[in-house]
């Protein structure tokens, strides 16, 4: 790829970022909600310490019927680390939506799909 064919990509992630980080950015100002966070963090017993009987139900436990072991591991870490400051979680997802969604690009690229089309398809996941 030459360097103005690089340079599109990087403009094209870089706009995608931005696109989904102004989209997403309200959530900065909200709380935890009481759709699923109750049970996923605030009730969740695997949550609240991080030793090795909390990092073994992490595994073996099923929230809400689903089981979502990283999730939980996720929320297992955060909390441990910055407790329960709902804006720190925000960012967090943030940062992981805004890394996946530049990944799906990444990887419609690298399915020889063309940049708009890899742009939108991130834009679509984000």
């Amino acid at each position: 790829m030459n360097l103005k064919g690089k340079k599109s990509k990087f403009l094209a992630l870089t706009g995608l970022a931005i696109i989904i980080f102004i989209a997403f950015s309200p959530s900065f100002s909200l709380g935890f909600v009481n759709f699923d966070d109750d049970n996923h963090l605030l009730k969740n017993a695997a949550t609240v310490r991080f030793d090795f009987n909390s990092f073994n139900l992490i595994w073996t436990q099923h929230v809400q019927r689903i089981y979502i072991p990283l999730t939980t591991l996720s929320f297992a870490l955060e909390r441990n680390i910055v407790g329960l400051n709902p804006w720190l979680y925000h960012v967090d997802k943030l940062l992981l939506h805004l890394g996946n969604s530049i990944l799906v690009a990444l990887i419609a690229l690298r399915l020889n799909i063309p940049l708009a089309g890899a742009f939108f398809a991130g834009a679509i996941f984000g």
